[in-house]
């Protein structure tokens, strides 16, 4: 994976290099709906942000290189809590202008995972409750509320580190569309679909989903 990352900077690197006079750097922020999928009894989507920033750089007329680094708040929700998997995403896009305004957009990301956590609603102070599962093998039941990773975030909910559960390493592929206004604003729509696996359980195999809808603004 460290392979991946190396390769990319120094993809990046050239690029910058060649075309430095004509790029445009920028920051974005928005809105991500994310969820999961595969061996996970996952019940919906989490409704989370995203923000960071961005550059535009040009390799043809039409045709546009914009390279993200982007904070990126993901999850999953199930039967009685919410996975919250905490990101630094490095989106590469590829952009074709239709016209001036409209551009269609697609390219792989990889995501280094900063933290995730689950929040367990409904727990019995009494008892020794189990978190929501993170896959088939049910392997997240094991962890008690009563674990020196957990914290109380209300009287009826515990929240607790689930890190190991999931791999450090994200890879997926983004697809989406953008329109540019007359005042520069740029708003945008991507679906990003999990390529690799994200439990660090070789059974398994869970993906992330995610929606995100974002405005950026290109400074200089």
């Amino acid at each position: 994976m460290k392979k991946i990352y190396v390769t990319t900077i120094v993809i990046l690197s050239l690029v910058l290099t060649v075309n430095s006079q004509d790029i445009k750097f920028g920051a974005k922020g928005g809105i991500n709906f994310a969820s999961a999928s595969g061996d996970i009894k996952s019940t919906g989507s989490r409704t989370a942000l995203h923000f960071g920033g961005m550059a535009e750089i040009p390799l043809s007329t039409e045709f546009y290189l914009q390279p993200e680094l982007l904070f990126s708040s993901q999850g999953y929700k199930v039967a009685n809590g919410t996975g919250t998997l905490n990101y630094l995403n490095l989106p590469i896009i590829g952009k074709y202008y239709v016209n001036e305004e409209l551009s269609i957009e697609a390219g792989p990301q990889i995501g280094y995972l900063l933290s995730a956590t689950i929040q367990v609603d409904n727990i019995n102070t009494g008892g020794n409750t189990n978190t929501p599962t993170t896959g088939s093998s049910e392997r997240a039941t094991n962890a008690k509320s009563s674990n020196a990773n957990s914290s109380a975030v209300s009287n009826n909910a515990i929240e607790q580190d689930i890190s190991n559960f999931f791999n450090s390493t994200d890879i997926s592929f983004g697809i989406g569309a953008g329109y540019k206004l007359e005042n520069g604003i740029n708003i945008s729509a991507r679906y990003n679909f999990g390529l690799s696996n994200i439990s660090s359980d070789s059974s398994e195999n869970v993906k992330n989903s995610l929606f995100m809808l974002s405005v950026g603004y290109f400074f200089f």
